[in-house]
């Protein structure tokens, strides 16, 4: 798929990134990309890897034309923007699949119901198109479409999916 610059494929853990982007061939890993770049540490006490969003944000990708895949790819100067959010109680049912502790996964359907990603581009001016994957559908029609209108601002902030309003649908 033609991309007429770097996408980020970003939202919660367990919202679908990998899977949206499984079948393609131009995506690269957020880990990977920040491997290359230097941009990664090693958390001994907490045991994982640890992205340096400061440095990561200032990797030049003005040449690329990739889909950047990772929960953190907003933080990256890619073009524009795949936003992808989860109903709470689904998202939690995927995170305890994957073998979570209960810690992780309050951790992540927290930031998911605050609109986690959103608190990061709060002024962000760059393209944005968002998709509930609650239900795992294909996306790619709608996708396409937008990669083919040159990425029209599809979403602000104010017109995020708002966990909070719906609560009584998933509590």
């Amino acid at each position: 798929m033609q991309v007429p610059f770097s996408i980020g494929v970003t939202g919660t853990p367990g919202v679908g990134k990998t899977t949206l982007v499984k079948d393609l061939t131009n995506v690269m890993s957020l880990t990977q990309l920040a491997k290359n770049h230097e941009c990664i540490e090693y958390d001994s006490r907490e045991a994982i890897d640890v992205i340096d969003c400061d440095k990561l944000s200032k990797i030049d990708l003005s040449k690329d034309r990739n889909f950047i895949e990772g929960h953190l790819s907003h933080w990256s100067q890619v073009g524009g923007l795949i936003i992808l959010r989860c109903r709470p109680d689904v998202l939690e049912s995927r995170l305890t699949k994957r073998g979570y502790s209960q810690d992780k996964i309050r951790e992540n359907v927290d930031y998911e119901i605050l609109g986690g990603v959103w608190q990061d581009l709060h002024d962000d001016k760059r393209p944005k198109i968002e998709f509930d994957t609650t239900e795992l559908n294909d996306f790619w029609l709608e996708i396409s479409s937008w990669l083919q209108q040159g990425c029209p601002h599809m979403v602000e902030i104010t017109d995020a999916k708002d966990w909070m309003s719906c609560a009584d649908l998933w509590n």
